[in-house]
């Protein structure tokens, strides 16, 4: 990433040659519209399985409904042609995941650092203080250039709508969000905040207890001015010197590090599995 000086708006931190128009600062975006028949062109997609399991038209189906009640009790007028939306809420088991695959097929691959464990490891200090922020709906905050949502096309209950922020299936998405949130924690790091990010994933470290509230309160501040939504269930905004991250556990106190009790356990089913003779799926098998 090239170093930019602080009085530069975000969006001129990063080049990213993708389809990202901007980061939503509303409070709440929308992450679906509707699209006129007309508009459909042939490149409409459709949500994965979603079709064909019951449930999930069911629920969304009342996810609609749910949406328009809503508009109508603050007195807000749906057009059906415009601003029918779809709004998948967290908690439930399900993602809206777009079957991409031929339009990933002729996008342009790009590469970008991802964290790993030994770079954690590299910048954790002896009795440093842990947080660790979750964002809710990580990719929903990064907005779809109008001229480009025409590709993120999905057909449903007989009606075509399209995304207009940056959807799960596009094989662009994890670095162009990553490249975003890059950009986003520049102030922080250049006011010296210690902060890693994976994805929506991030862990602030300090060296005292009350530098690592500080920064804790910094950084939260900062998210809520981007229009940055944590997920509280996911969050541990409370200081500790031993904390979970990325299916590891890091304690600054020993200086030692070793896997989650959910990923062993994962890793144990996955080699049960194996034993028995059973097949394994290669995303159970990363799991």
């Amino acid at each position: 990433m090239e170093t930019r000086t602080e009085n530069q708006p975000l969006q001129q931190q990063f080049k990213a040659d993708t389809i990202v128009s901007n980061i939503h600062r509303s409070p709440i975006c929308p992450q679906v519209i509707h699209v006129e028949p007309s508009q459909a062109a042939v490149s409409t997609t459709k949500l994965r399985d979603f079709n064909r399991n019951t449930m999930a038209s069911a629920w969304i189906s009342a996810c609609l409904v749910d949406i328009s009640s809503w508009m109508m009790a603050h007195q807000l007028k749906l057009n059906p042609s415009k601003t029918e939306l779809l709004v998948i809420p967290e908690g439930r088991g399900l993602h809206p995941v777009l079957d991409l695959r031929a339009l990933n097929s002729a996008l342009r691959k790009f590469r970008f650092k991802r964290l790993t464990t030994k770079l954690i490891a590299s910048q954790i200090r002896a009795e440093d203080w842990f947080v660790t922020i979750d964002l809710k709906d990580a990719y929903f905050h990064i907005g779809i250039q109008p001229e480009h949502r025409k590709f993120l096309r999905f057909a449903f209950g007989g009606k075509v709508y399209q995304f207009r922020v940056l959807p799960f299936g596009l094989a662009l998405s994890p670095c162009t969000f990553t490249k975003c949130m890059d950009a986003t924690l520049v102030p922080l790091r250049l006011q010296g905040i210690r902060v890693l990010n994976y994805v929506d994933d991030w862990l602030s470290l300090a060296h005292s207890k009350a530098m690592a509230a500080s920064h804790r309160d910094v950084g939260l501040v900062h998210m809520r001015s981007l229009g940055l939504k944590i997920n509280p269930e996911k969050c541990v905004l409370s200081l500790s010197q031993r904390n979970s991250f990325l299916e590891a556990i890091w304690d600054s106190t020993r200086m030692q590090s070793y896997l989650s009790p959910a990923r062993v356990a994962s890793i144990l089913s996955a080699v049960n599995a194996f034993r028995l003779d059973q097949s394994v799926s290669v995303a159970k098998a990363q799991d």
